[in-house]
């Protein structure tokens, strides 16, 4: 199956295609922004066309993704906060479908880009692990989130995605922020608010700041700004690590992490494992664990290992030859894309045309 895919961000439109699980190697990249509504499906029309151009085989779907809110079951763009010519519905879908005339599927992109990871990266991976080290444990429930330009979510549940009744499940950015308890906690887990905790913090009015330039700050060892630019992604950490807890509490399944931000996980990663496995104070006790579970760092080889090699409790049941296991190992793998973000997007995309057009044909 030959699929057309495109990643619509708010700086780049990233097109692409699929051709039976293996994704195109070059991408084409167009500047979203553009000065009308338009403008923008033109643009997208002819990004679409110049992927196409390059192939020589008939394309079967397009299946690509788009900022919400929006109504995806039904392929319209509501009104965007970013793009303020998507106003009253935008039918994208029915529009992207009429210029080419094959089936065409918008989706979330935090939703995709978790299906991409639990179908080809991240989970698949984490399951074939546990298989060869001889384990019956199979993970079967995913949560992905992306750190970039904004805080995106999907969730995977038994390999399908939880759209919700409303194309809004998944949205983890609507969580209140832990260091700005008024706020969304978008307002830390973004570029924007990555920016402006170093700004506080360090005191500069730099105008050329980004997240790599922060993590490069943060990594090098005689840079004036390293003590500020390590406690931004100690803070951005610590409140990423909190709003994981929150979900998992309620998902009880391993998180990938991706998006842009995520190239910096050595950074990222002690914060969001030391806030998961932290300790709630109590009036009667030591404290509480923060989830009935443990996070595991399954970047770090020791701890991977650890878990992979970790078998159930072989218990005798009373007044009976019989045994039965008992896994009182409660742990939850947490690690990072397996492919660029765009890619592992691709192939959710590519999933979901599989999936669609399975059903109908």
């Amino acid at each position: 199956m030959l699929i057309l895919t495109l990643d619509a961000g708010g700086t780049n439109l990233v097109f692409n295609y699929v051709d039976n699980g293996i994704v195109g190697k070059n991408s084409t990249i167009l500047e979203t922004k553009s000065n009308s509504l338009d403008t923008l499906i033109d643009k997208i029309i002819s990004g679409f066309e110049k992927v196409k151009s390059t192939l020589n085989s008939k394309i079967d779907a397009i299946s690509f993704c788009f900022p919400g809110p929006a109504d995806y079951k039904n392929g319209v763009i509501g009104n965007l906060e970013n793009l303020p010519y998507f106003r009253g519905g935008v039918p994208l879908a029915s529009i992207i479908e009429n210029s080419f005339n094959v089936p065409t599927y918008i989706n979330n992109d935090g939703d995709m880009f978790a299906l991409g990871e639990f179908n080809y990266g991240f989970l698949s991976r984490v399951n074939s692990d546990l298989e060869k080290n001889g384990s019956n444990l199979k993970y079967s429930n995913l949560l992905g989130v992306t750190l970039g330009t904004g805080f995106g979510g999907g969730i995977v549940l038994e390999g399908k995605v939880l759209f919700g009744s409303n194309s809004a499940g998944g949205e983890i950015n609507r969580m209140r922020s832990y260091y700005y308890p008024n706020r969304s906690c978008e307002e830390v887990i973004s570029k924007r608010g990555l920016i402006n905790i170093f700004k506080e913090l360090s005191g500069s009015d730099k105008s050329e700041l980004s997240p790599k330039i922060i993590s490069e700050y943060a990594r090098t060892e005689y840079s004036e700004y390293r003590d500020a630019a390590v406690e931004t992604f100690n803070i951005f950490g610590n409140e990423v690590g909190n709003i994981l807890a929150n979900s998992l509490t309620l998902l009880d399944s391993p998180v990938v992490i991706g998006g842009g931000i995520s190239n910096a996980k050595d950074l990222l990663i002690d914060p969001i494992i030391k806030a998961l496995n932290n300790k709630f104070s109590s009036s009667n006790c030591d404290g509480v664990d923060r989830m009935e579970i443990k996070a595991v760092n399954y970047e770090d080889p020791i701890e991977r290992e650890k878990f992979l090699s970790a078998k159930p409790k072989s218990i005798k049941v009373p007044n009976s030859d019989k045994y039965t296991f008992y896994n009182n190992n409660k742990v939850i793998p947490i690690g990072f894309k397996s492919f660029s973000t765009s890619k592992s997007i691709a192939l959710g995309c590519y999933n979901f045309a599989i999936h669609k057009k399975n059903i109908c044909s």
